[in-house]
C-alpha cells in the first residue's frame, strides 16, 4: 500500500518557522530563525581551548595555584628547622614506598603464593629504613638546605 499523497489543505504548519493557524498544508519543524547565529562574524571554534571561558578559568585557577604555593612557601618559612626537616623526611618516606610499591606490582604475578604473603611485607619494611636514615639525609644535606631555617 503506497502512502497517500498529502493534500497541500490538510497539513498543518506546526514549529517556529511557522504559524499554526495556517491552512496552507506545509508542516515545518524546522528551527527557524531560532537556530541562526546573531553575530555570523564570530568564527568557530576547533578546540574548547580556544574559548575566552577556557581562557578565564585557566587562568583563575592559575591564580589559586600560585597562591596556593606561596601560602605554602611562606608558611614552611616560618617553621622551626626540626619541623621542616620531619616534612621533608615525611615526603621522601611517601615517594620511596610509592616507587617501591609501584615496582612490585610488575613483579608481583611472578612470584608465588606464600612469597607474596611474607616478602612483599618485608620489602616494604625494610625499605623504610634507609628511605629514612640515608635518602631523607642526602635530600635535606645536598637539595634543601639551602632553604631550611
Amino acid at each position: 500500500m503506497s502512502p497517500k499523497p498529502l493534500n497541500d489543505k490538510t497539513k498543518r504548519r506546526f514549529g517556529p518557522g511557522g504559524n499554526q493557524n495556517d491552512d496552507n498544508g506545509i508542516i515545518d519543524a524546522s528551527p527557524g530563525d531560532a537556530q541562526k547565529p546573531k553575530d555570523s562574524s564570530k568564527k568557530k571554534l576547533n578546540n574548547i581551548t580556544e574559548s575566552e571561558a577556557w581562557r578565564k578559568a585557566k587562568g583563575a585557577t592559575d591564580q589559586m595555584w600560585s597562591r596556593y604555593l606561596a601560602v605554602l612557601s611562606e608558611s614552611f618559612k616560618r617553621m622551626p628547622r626540626e619541623q621542616q626537616q620531619e616534612y621533608i623526611t615525611n615526603g621522601c618516606r611517601v615517594f620511596c614506598v610509592g616507587c617501591t610499591v609501584l615496582g612490585l606490582c610488575y613483579i608481583y604475578p611472578l612470584l608465588p603464593l606464600f612469597t607474596r604473603v611474607w616478602l612483599v611485607p618485608l620489602i616494604i619494611i625494610v625499605a623504610w629504613w634507609p628511605i629514612t636514615n640515608v635518602f631523607a639525609t642526602v635530600v635535606t644535606d645536598r637539595w634543601l638546605n639551602k632553604f631550611l631555617n
